[in-house]
């Protein structure tokens, strides 16, 4: 098979890939990399998949590396409030959530959700981290680099699309025994009745911001976002 790279940003399915991988590189003795292990990016060519978050994608050996990779991207306006609902919980895996920054004048998230009374600010307390931090790697990356396929998550869960969609995922990543790991993306697929929540899952449909926004935040985000919503396909261009 083809070295595969699945490129994920946080709350696009990033545990969901990395269960699905990770357990199929074990079933047929894979070496799998996940860049979110490894502080100090000793990424190098010997691995047959790597998962990994846009913040790794300049790496030296993914610049250079001949690959395939698949793309994962969702609705921003999503990932800022599916970032709200777990972030807000400050759970002690998310270190960047205890790291001082820049957006928030040398304060941290931690101590800046503390603040926040209402979940209107915790979403502007939210979306500004994101905005500086996550969402610049989903507005800077290249996306005419052939080497991966963009993909929009919403696709990649739901009951009516995801099967299609994933099946053009693997094609392009030219892996092998496809028909399970299929079977395990079946499995982990998060509206599979028999899959057990997690702290990562609380709701993976589409919109959500429509019902959380408030007036003056709808405004402002989709403004803010406008260009890159109309290039990942999720509002049209006026």
């Amino acid at each position: 098979m083809t070295f595969a790279v699945i490129a994920t940003h946080p709350k696009s399915g990033t545990v969901m890939c990395r269960e699905v991988f990770e357990a199929y590189a074990k079933e047929f003795s894979l070496k799998f990399y996940n860049t979110d292990d490894d502080r100090n990016h000793k990424l190098t060519a010997d691995f047959d998949i790597v998962h990994h978050e846009g913040i790794h994608r300049n790496s030296t050996m993914l610049l250079k590396a001949d690959f395939k990779g698949i793309h994962i991207v969702r609705d921003l306006r999503d990932q800022v409030i599916s970032g709200t609902f777990f972030y807000r919980e400050l759970p002690p895996s998310e270190y960047m959530l205890f790291k001082p920054l820049e957006c928030y004048n040398g304060k941290t998230y931690a101590e800046m959700i503390q603040d926040c009374d209402t979940l209107e600010k915790q979403i502007d307390c939210t979306y500004k981290m994101m905005y500086h931090l996550s969402f610049q790697d989903i507005l800077n990356w290249d996306y005419d680099d052939t080497r991966y396929m963009t993909v929009q998550y919403e696709k990649l869960v739901h009951p009516d699309t995801y099967i299609s969609e994933w099946s053009k995922c693997l094609s392009f990543l030219e892996v092998n025994n496809t028909d399970w790991l299929m079977k395990n993306i079946i499995d982990n697929n998060i509206y599979n009745p028999n899959k057990p929540k997690t702290k990562h899952i609380r709701d993976g449909s589409h919109k959500q911001w429509k019902k959380y926004f408030s007036e003056e935040q709808n405004y402002r985000i989709n403004n803010d976002l406008s260009d890159i919503l109309v290039k990942l396909g999720y509002e049209k261009s006026t």
